[in-house]
C-alpha cells in the first residue's frame, strides 16, 4: 500500500500537453492507404557470393560468437511402452466411469443450437468406452515399463559397498542394451522421442557415482533411463572446425547487407520516380519489384489486423506524411518499402470523445516510468556506501617488531592488551 501511495504521488508529476493527446489522437485514428513494395531474401541471395576469406574474417573478428556450448555425452536404455502392453488386461466398469468423468472436457464440444446459440455437448460414456479402456491399458503398461526403468536405474547406482556397476553391464542383464548418444547441448532434442526433456534431464546429473544416472523419464512411446558418460565444457573451436558454421554465418550476413542495400536502392529509385510525377508501382518497377497495396486502415485497426503486412506497415508509416516514401522494415525473410499514398485525418467530433482517455493513458504510462526511474535512482551504487570494506587508510598499521628486544616486545605486547 506504501509502494502504491508513493507510486501515486510521484505520478503527480506526470503531465500531459495537449499537444501530445492530439498527436496521439492523430496516430491511432487517422486512416492511412499505404502501397508497398516487397522485397524477399531470395531476390538478393543469388547474387552474393562468400569465399573462405570472407568467413575468416567474420570469424578473427570475434571467435567467441562460435563457441561450442557446453555439451553431455550419454547412453541410454529404452523401455518401449509397447511391450508391456496387454490387450486382454481387464479394466472394470468403475476405472472407466473414473476416468471419464476425470477426463469429461475431452468429450465436451461445443456447437450451435437451434436457437443459434452456442451449446455444449458431452459424448455419451458408451460412445467413448473402447477409446477409454485403451487408454487405460496404455496407462498400465507405462507404469509397467517405469517399474522396469527404475530397477535398471536402481542397479546401476553404488552398492552399500561403494562398488560401481557398469551401467551397460547391468543393461544388458535386464535385457535390455545400453546405446550412446553423441555429444549434444543444453536444447538439443537427440531424441524426438523424448523431446527437450531428454537433454534437460541429461543435463541435471553428475559425474559422481551417485547421480550419473536419471530417474525414469517418459516419452512418447518409451521410458528411458540416461548414464551420464562425460562433461564437455564450452570452447572456442578453431577455424577450420567450424568452417561450415562460420560459411552460413557469413552468408547470412552478407545476405542481410544486400538486402538493405536493396531496400535502400528501391527507397531511392521510388522518391526519384514519385518526383517526376510517376506512381509508386512504375516507380518501383524501375528497380526490379512490384508493388501491392493495402485495404485503408487505422493506427488503432492496423495493430490488432490479423494482416500481418498490414502490423509491420502501422508502425513504419504512422511517423509520416501522405505522399512519402517511409523507411524499410523487416517482414518475414525480407523488406516492406512502404509508401503512405493517402492519409486521411479522422473526423473533429471523434476527438472529443477520445480525449479524455488517450491523456489519461498517457499519464498513467509516463507516471509508471517516472516511478521506475525514482526506484532506480534510489538504488544507485553511487548512493551506498560498502561499511564492510576497509580501505588502506582505515587499517591500523603494523608495528614493526624487527630488532627489539626480548623485554621491548612483551612491554609492547602488554601496552596492546590494556588499550
Amino acid at each position: 500500500i506504501t509502494m502504491q501511495k508513493l507510486g501515486s504521488l510521484i505520478g503527480r508529476q506526470a503531465h500531459v500537453t495537449p499537444l501530445e493527446v492530439r498527436q496521439t489522437f492523430e496516430t491511432l485514428m487517422d486512416e492511412f492507404t499505404v502501397e508497398y513494395a516487397l522485397v524477399n531474401a531470395a531476390d538478393v541471395e543469388k547474387d552474393v557470393a562468400v569465399t573462405e576469406a570472407d568467413a575468416r574474417m567474420l570469424y578473427e573478428d570475434d571467435p567467441a560468437a562460435f563457441t561450442i556450448p557446453a555439451q553431455r555425452e550419454v547412453s541410454y536404455v529404452a523401455f518401449p511402452v509397447a511391450e508391456f502392453l496387454d490387450n486382454q488386461t481387464e479394466i472394470s466398469e468403475e476405472e472407466i466411469l473414473d476416468y471419464y468423468e476425470l477426463h469429461i472436457e475431452e468429450y465436451t464440444t461445443q456447437e450451435t443450437g437451434t436457437n443459434g446459440q452456442p451449446r455444449e455437448v458431452v459424448a455419451e460414456l458408451d460412445e467413448v468406452k473402447d477409446g477409454i479402456v485403451q487408454a487405460l491399458r496404455r496407462a498400465a503398461a507405462l507404469d509397467k515399463a517405469d517399474a522396469a526403468a527404475t530397477d535398471l536405474a536402481f542397479k546401476a547406482i553404488p552398492d552399500r559397498d561403494g562398488t560401481v556397476p557398469d551401467f551397460a553391464a547391468e543393461a544388458e542383464k535386464a535385457g535390455r542394451k545400453a546405446e550412446k548418444l553423441a555429444p549434444f547441448a543444453r536444447f538439443a532434442v537427440p531424441l524426438p522421442d523424448a523431446g527437450a526433456a531428454f537433454a534437460a534431464a541429461a543435463f541435471e546429473l553428475e559425474p559422481d557415482a551417485f547421480d550419473r544416472v536419471s530417474a525414469p523419464l517418459a516419452g512418447q512411446d518409451h521410458v528411458y533411463v540416461i548414464y551420464l558418460e562425460r562433461e564437455i565444457e564450452p570452447r572456442v573451436p578453431a577455424f577450420d572446425e567450424a568452417k561450415e558454421q562460420v560459411l552460413a554465418a557469413a552468408r547470412r550476413k552478407a545476405v542481410a547487407e544486400a538486402l538493405a542495400a536493396k531496400g535502400a536502392a528501391v527507397k531511392e529509385a521510388a522518391a526519384a520516380g514519385l518526383a517526376a510525377g510517376r506512381s509508386f508501382p512504375e516507380a518501383v518497377a524501375a528497380a526490379g519489384v512490384q508493388a501491392a497495396a493495402t485495404e485503408p486502415f487505422t493506427g488503432l485497426s492496423g495493430s490488432s489486423s490479423s494482416n500481418e503486412v498490414v502490423q509491420a506497415l502501422v508502425q513504419a508509416v504512422v511517423g509520416f506524411n501522405q505522399g512519402e516514401v517511409a523507411d524499410p522494415v523487416p517482414f518475414a525473410d525480407g523488406i516492406l518499402v512502404p509508401y503512405l499514398k493517402s492519409r486521411q485525418a479522422a473526423a473533429p467530433a471523434t476527438f472529443d470523445a477520445y480525449q479524455g482517455e488517450i491523456a489519461s493513458v498517457v499519464r498513467n504510462r509516463r507516471a509508471q516510468g517516472l516511478f521506475r526511474e525514482w526506484q532506480d535512482g534510489l538504488l544507485a551504487p553511487d548512493r551506498f556506501t560498502d561499511l564492510q570494506r576497509t580501505t588502506a587508510a582505515d587499517a591500523e598499521p603494523e608495528e614493526d617488531v624487527e630488532g627489539l628486544t626480548d623485554e621491548q616486545k612483551e612491554a609492547a605486547a602488554a601496552a596492546q592488551e590494556a588499550m
